[in-house]
């Protein structure tokens, strides 16, 4: 199920400058440093991924290859599976063309439990649709998109988390 705020339609302003945008973030030496801030919280097994700023297509690709490395230390047969919560409430945009997003959608997610996806308080954007509506034609249906963090927190039973950094 995909939530948004008072039935407002899902769009893309920065859809224009999004080139330019994804080209000045891939030549800027900090982009190459993982937009992502990845945190765990053991007792409710959350993987929590934060990003701020711009996310160009590179963040996107770092955050599938930590979230690997992760799951292969974390995940084993006798614990319940671990759920994702993707925090992008403080990003500025998504530079990522819509084909990527839709390409992306289309593979098994990598976090296989629920999953929750907190959009954006500043921008909307279709790749959010375009990603989730990929999904659920893939056959996959634990992505939920809200509007804030106290929502995802309610939606993955998380009461008073810790979540701790991992590197």
């Amino acid at each position: 199920m995909v939530r948004r705020g008072e039935g407002q339609p899902i769009s893309c302003p920065e859809a224009v400058n999004r080139s330019r945008l994804e080209a000045a973030a891939e030549a800027s030496p900090a982009a190459k440093l993982m937009k992502f801030l990845l945190t765990f919280e053991r007792r409710h097994r959350v993987l929590k991924a934060k990003a701020a700023g711009v996310v160009a297509t590179q963040d996107l690709l770092d955050l599938d290859i930590a979230l690997i490395a992760f799951l292969a230390r974390e995940e084993t047969a006798d614990t319940p599976s671990i759920r994702g919560l993707y925090d992008f409430s403080e990003i500025a945009a998504i530079a990522v063309p819509q084909t990527k997003a839709a390409e992306r959608g289309s593979r098994s997610s990598i976090v296989r439990g629920q999953r929750v996806l907190v959009q954006s308080q500043t921008t909307a954007c279709s790749l959010v649709e375009t990603f989730v509506q990929s999904q659920r034609l893939a056959g996959d249906n634990h992505l939920t998109v809200v509007d804030s963090l106290d929502e995802a927190h309610a939606l993955l039973g998380l009461n008073g988390p810790l979540f701790e950094v991992i590197g």
